[in-house]
């Protein structure tokens, strides 16, 4: 004689974050005024000096946006066994558990960064106001969550400015040279489909038609439209369905019990991602 008791427990948790941050650095590397010199004369009585500062200046920067996306997944699928069995007199306890527990990982980051470096002339008179010229070598690059890219480029800004004791007064420019070239390119990596679904209703009858809606599935390269799925009603590991890009499914059970379903999302790239749900659907 025995009596024993099966437990059977799946947990499928997820944790998306997004992290967004601004760049925009300006740093003056290098400084230096030359002798001002007069480059002509106001007619007044006596005449007035009209007086230029030179000032060179090395500068560095760096702008941009990153944004990182972090999916953490847990699925763990344990199953415990209690019991007792009798045999010729002899009591004997039963007990097994056994535990699968997965992690995944995946950071997937989109940014656009540019880093410059490049000599700024100013022509100041009096040390005040003036035209100055700049010209800035610079590296970008440029992700998304499928593809990156490196770009060179140069730019160059004329304009006329205005400052007291180091204070901006005013600034005006205008872009008079921009040149960028593709330097490299490639393919960032694929991660796996995050599998989910609902089912409705969860009790029934062996009339009932149960209804699968998979669109809670999601994956950070392709959208839900490339995916494709397919359905175990029993999770018997025989699949019962072909690959489709269908999410949503129906299905009668022929017999009253509790079933297990599991379904898998496939991508674009092949990754297969997958979801067990224990004992979720009731057939009386």
């Amino acid at each position: 004689m025995t009596f024993k008791n099966i437990s059977s427990d799946a947990v499928n948790l997820r944790i998306d974050s997004k992290i967004d941050y601004s760049l925009n650095k300006t740093v003056s590397v290098y400084q230096r005024s030359f002798t001002p010199f007069v480059i002509g004369y106001i007619p007044t009585t006596p005449p007035f000096p009209i007086i230029v500062v030179p000032k060179l200046e090395i500068v560095a920067g760096i702008q941009g946006n990153i944004s990182m996306n972090t999916s953490v997944k847990i699925n763990q699928n344990a199953s415990l066994t209690l019991g007792l069995s009798y045999d010729n007199g002899k009591w004997t306890p039963i007990k097994d558990f056994s535990n699968d527990f997965t992690p995944e990982f995946s950071f997937i980051t989109v940014n656009s960064v540019k880093a410059y470096l490049g000599p700024k002339l100013d022509l100041l008179l009096y040390g005040v106001a003036g035209p100055y010229a700049s010209l800035d070598a610079y590296l970008k690059l440029y992700s998304t969550q499928n593809s990156w890219s490196f770009y060179g480029g140069l730019e160059a800004f004329l304009g006329v400015k205005g400052e007291i004791l180091g204070k901006n007064l005013f600034d005006y420019n205008t872009q008079v040279l921009s040149y960028e070239k593709l330097i490299a390119n490639g393919v960032n990596s694929n991660t796996m489909p995050f599998a989910d679904f609902s089912i409705n209703p969860r009790e029934g009858t062996t009339s009932t038609e149960f209804k699968f809606d998979a669109s809670p599935s999601s994956d950070h390269q392709d959208p839900l439209g490339d995916l494709l799925f397919r359905w175990d009603w029993e999770d018997d590991l025989i699949f019962d369905t072909g690959w489709s890009s269908n999410y949503l499914a129906s299905h009668k059970y022929s017999f009253p019990r509790k079933y297990d379903v599991t379904l898998q999302v496939k991508d674009k790239g092949g990754l297969i991602g997958e979801v067990n749900k224990f004992g979720w659907i009731t057939v009386q």
